[in-house]
């Protein structure tokens, strides 16, 4: 990403090493949940070595930590949550019926996306969404598995593939 291109917030490795450390933080917080002092001084010395051995790895980079796409993926979050509540809805309602009227597809689908970054939360948007699947990855081609027709049809439409492409055009400096 040219530096001319990335907002000033997201430009630096410190920025990168501290927005690792607050989602490492974060994830071992919920996860853990305990707040005795000795758990929390634990905690933060693990937090503190996997950013210290990120850093010497040099994984704290735009794949590693992609600060600048933050603003973007937030609103794509809560679009995606919806969607995999709706899609849920749908997949249990099929289950729960006497005939579910299941007419899986497999089919190839272009991800349309400009960096791995992309294609990697696009493929795993897709897993996330009840009743499809990503099955492979080869060069800018996915198959997806769906569990109906429609499914399949929604995701050809594109809505996804556009909303990741937005969200992983706003770190590469340009419109996907």
């Amino acid at each position: 990403v040219p530096p001319a291109s990335r907002p000033p917030w997201a430009a630096s490795a410190p920025v990168r090493s501290h927005m690792h450390a607050l989602v490492h933080s974060v994830l071992w917080v919920g996860m853990y949940g305990h707040f005795s002092p000795i758990i929390r001084g634990l905690g933060g010395l693990g937090v503190a070595r996997t950013v210290w051995l990120a850093g010497r790895m040099s994984l704290v980079d735009r794949e590693g930590v992609p600060a600048e796409l933050v603003p973007a993926a937030l609103p794509y979050s809560a679009w995606l949550g919806a969607e995999v509540v709706k899609s849920n809805i749908e997949v249990a309602k099929r289950i729960l019926r006497a005939d579910p009227a299941l007419t899986p597809e497999l089919v190839e689908l272009e991800d349309g996306q400009s960096t791995d970054v992309g294609r990697a939360l696009y493929g795993n948007s897709i897993t996330l969404t009840p009743g499809t699947i990503t099955v492979a990855s080869e060069g800018s081609t996915l198959h997806v598995h769906a569990l109906t027709a429609e499914g399949a049809r929604d995701l050809e439409g594109g809505a996804m593939r556009d909303r990741v492409a937005r969200v992983d055009g706003a770190g590469s400096g340009g419109a996907a």
